[in-house]
């Protein structure tokens, strides 16, 4: 978005984790697709669930759900599923199969919230552990989790905002970085790629990057390949920038 707003002032762009996707031709278009996918399928509908419990009028059950167990919270949405999934043996591969079997909320919004559909397996990975993981709880202990969710009960107003972008490109000089484990890149159209390219199309090969065993958290998980990778890019466009 910000690329296409102000091409004088961003003169390349190199995107992480997340796809550039067109700006949808009507409103409330990412609604419609989650539920035609998926009837009840949580994450940005549930989001988008607001009833004004405890007295803040922009309170939902997800912002709720979140504050009530910030902790577990913090260790399932950090955590790599797919490769806890790969690397499980044994007893710890035959208890995952039952919890998926016989635990696993259904897809359905009545089976709860998104907490406990990620598998409850052991500690945080060590980069969102310790100091880090102390710091990010006391931090949502006193700002609570309406201002993230807001972000996701804001996209007519971003459609609003944005609707001169339709039909626009990102013609700066671009690179793409995201890993091969992440959650979004798994969700998204199977020709994201394509379209992402048709979006930008000075998208370039040499800069397009995936980190083997990332996750959407790269840039916090592999640090020194994300630095590898972006180093070379703006080496490669330094003119532009200096």
């Amino acid at each position: 978005m910000f690329f296409a707003f102000c091409p004088p002032t961003l003169r390349c762009s190199s995107c992480l984790a997340s796809p550039w996707s067109p700006w949808p031709s009507e409103k409330g278009l990412l609604f419609l697709i989650n539920v035609l996918v998926a009837m009840v399928r949580l994450y940005i509908l549930y989001h988008n669930e607001v009833d004004g419990e405890g007295g803040r009028a922009f309170s939902g059950p997800a912002d709720r759900e979140y504050a009530s167990a910030p902790g577990e919270m913090h260790d399932r949405m950090f955590r790599n599923p797919f490769r806890g999934a790969r690397e499980a043996r044994g007893l710890s591969r035959f208890k995952r199969l039952l919890w998926q079997k016989f635990v696993a909320p259904s897809p359905l919004r009545s089976s709860g919230g998104l907490i406990g559909r990620q598998y409850p397996a052991g500690d945080p990975p060590e980069w969102a552990a310790g100091q880090d993981r102390e710091f990010w709880l006391n931090q949502y202990a006193k700002s609570g989790f309406i201002g993230g969710v807001n972000y996701y009960r804001n996209f007519d107003s971003n459609f609003d905002a944005t609707s001169k972008l339709e039909g626009a490109r990102v013609n700066q000089p671009s690179g793409f970085l995201y890993g091969s484990d992440d959650m979004v890149i798994k969700m998204v159209q199977p020709t994201w790629m394509e379209d992402m390219r048709a979006l930008a199309p000075m998208m370039e090969d040499a800069h397009v990057t995936c980190v083997p065993q990332g996750s959407h958290w790269i840039m916090l998980e592999k640090p020194d390949a994300v630095n590898a990778a972006l180093g070379p890019f703006l080496m490669a466009h330094r003119l532009l920038v200096s």
